[in-house]
């Protein structure tokens, strides 16, 4: 995969520990609603999994998120928890955790009664 050096940033801001990004021919999930093993691996965590804002001190897990368009419309959001290596999806305002991650694969393991598509849109 070819690195590129990302535009420098000035001191301070918040885009300024971007060193590389990658072109669109080296785009690592699937065009479907799922994210791929590549992004779910160990490999791809990012550490610390977890940072405190020293100000407020409160916690933040990294997320990954990823939008759907529909085919219908709107769109679909979906983020996977770096530290719990949990998957939840956007459904009425409210994040719903609707599968794990269990291995340094990315294989993912579906909740209970969850799917990438609310109940009611696939039945």
């Amino acid at each position: 995969m070819e690195k590129r050096k990302a535009a420098s940033s000035p001191p301070g801001s918040p885009t300024q520990h971007i060193k590389t990004h990658y072109s669109s021919a080296e785009h690592t999930h699937p065009h479907n609603r799922r994210f791929s093993s590549q992004d779910l691996s160990g490999r791809a965590h990012w550490y610390p999994t977890r940072f405190v804002d020293k100000n407020s001190g409160q916690v933040f897990d990294r997320k990954l998120l990823m939008f759907f368009k529909e085919p219908m419309g709107g769109c679909s959001a979906y983020n996977y928890n770096n530290y719990s290596r949990t998957i939840s999806a956007l459904r009425r305002g409210e994040w719903i955790p609707i599968a794990k991650v269990d291995d340094k694969w990315g294989s993912v393991n579906m909740l209970d009664g969850q799917d990438w598509l609310p109940r009611q849109e696939h039945e």
